[in-house]
């Protein structure tokens, strides 16, 4: 896609405010998808094997957290994609 948009220099890489803003998305986006799968792979079946019932209840937090984070990166993905339209 970049290639297709005039935006798009290969030759001044993170010079322009376009390139800068689309690569922190693409960042979010990725720390979105990791925190995703953190979840369910790997907290998700700690919170089920657990049986004290405190540490059960702090990964339960921990994993409302992530919830909380995600949903804060999501807004602002779509805040830098309202921007990457405006420019």
């Amino acid at each position: 896609m970049a290639v297709l948009n005039n935006r798009f220099s290969s030759s001044a890489v993170l010079e322009n405010n376009w390139i800068i803003i689309l690569a922190v998305k693409h960042v979010l986006v990725l720390t979105m998808i990791v925190i995703h799968f953190y979840r369910g792979w790997v907290l998700a079946p700690k919170i089920i094997k657990m049986e004290s019932e405190p540490r059960k209840v702090a990964l339960q937090n921990l994993s409302m957290n992530l919830v909380k984070t995600n949903f804060g990166l999501g807004l602002m993905v779509l805040l830098l994609s309202a921007m990457l339209s405006s420019i």
